[in-house]
């Protein structure tokens, strides 16, 4: 098939395919650790707000003001859902519309 094309043309297509996979190859390259890179940043985020939300709740005098100090700690964190249970599984605070996954298994 390539035969039929002069040296110019296949040299052309040569290179664009090296090109290519080049391209598809550095790709790859930087997408695999960025997506870890952002995965980090959504893990160390969760975890600063799983500290805040522990902070409150050890440092809390009392049961019922837990979601008062909650609600306004967490009202400026948008698209946080949160739910916080005592060791017995009553809920103490759950954010506004809090729905969990259907793949979580309970603790």
């Amino acid at each position: 098939m390539f035969r039929f094309f002069s040296l110019i043309h296949r040299l052309a297509i040569f290179f664009t395919m090296v090109a290519a996979a080049m391209v598809l190859g550095l790709g790859m390259l930087f997408l695999v650790p960025t997506e870890r890179h952002f995965l980090e940043l959504d893990r160390i985020t969760l975890q600063d707000k799983q500290h805040l939300i522990e902070n409150i709740v050890v440092n809390t005098n009392s049961i019922d003001d837990i979601p008062s100090r909650l609600r306004e700690s967490l009202n400026n964190h948008h698209g946080l859902s949160v739910i916080v249970k005592n060791a017995k599984g009553d809920v103490l605070f759950k954010t506004e519309g809090f729905q969990p996954p259907a793949t979580l298994g309970q603790r």
